[in-house]
């Protein structure tokens, strides 16, 4: 299943971006380090290669020139060690500056789902790209943003799920039960068990079990 949503001509032209980014080219930066985050979430490249550095300083150039994007992938570098050591602090103060700055509401989320640091920026994923990043976080192993995939999953409040088919919504409630329960394996999470337990209760991504459901919601 593709879980990282890549346009197809980004990963056609890779070579071209890499000749762009030679010249300099700051929105060929942008997109290389789109798309070496989304091949580190699939596990295509690891997060401590050479690709990975690379994408990290392409990500500092344009984080530092103020660009909203370049400091959420900037702190999302930091938030999970890419092309980096992990650094909780410099995450934090690229993610505020993206709010301060750029009025960022994917970076606002992430303050205060992952590091419960309020913000006056309404909290929200808007749309494909920013629930990307979100999916690198959570497919790089980040409990927080597991559950809140698993959560805007289940309930598809991202703007315009509402003219999602049957199927897609379907293929939604599966990835919101998966994400929850591999988050609740991680931590034993309140949030990931309650949302298995919403799932079950509801037979929304996997079987209705209204037991199950009772278990799960009293182990939370």
């Amino acid at each position: 299943e593709e879980i990282i949503k890549i346009p197809g001509k980004l990963i056609a032209a890779k070579k071209k971006f890499k000749m762009a980014a030679d010249l300099k080219y700051i929105p060929a930066y942008i997109s290389i380090v789109r798309y070496t985050l989304a091949s580190i979430a699939k596990k295509e490249v690891d997060g401590t290669s050479e690709e990975a550095k690379t994408a990290f300083g392409y990500a500092k150039v344009v984080a530092e020139l103020g660009d909203c994007g370049g400091m959420e992938m900037f702190a999302l570098c930091f938030e999970n060690g890419i092309g980096c050591e992990k650094n909780r602090e410099k995450a934090i103060m690229w993610y505020k500056r993206a709010v301060d700055e750029a009025s960022s509401k994917f970076a606002a989320f992430r303050l205060s789902s992952k590091y419960n640091v309020p913000s006056d920026v309404q909290k929200v994923i808007r749309n494909d790209i920013e629930f990307s990043l979100l999916e690198i976080a959570a497919f790089c192993g980040d409990e927080a943003a597991q559950c809140d995939i698993a959560e805007i999953c289940y309930h598809h409040n991202i703007e315009n799920d509402s003219d999602l088919s049957d199927e897609e919504d379907e293929t939604k409630e599966k990835k919101a039960y998966e994400m929850a329960k591999r988050a609740s394996r991680r931590g034993n999470s309140t949030r990931a068990l309650v949302i298995q337990a919403h799932c079950h209760y509801n037979g929304k991504g996997v079987d209705k079990d209204r037991r199950q459901a009772f278990r799960l919601y009293q182990k939370a």
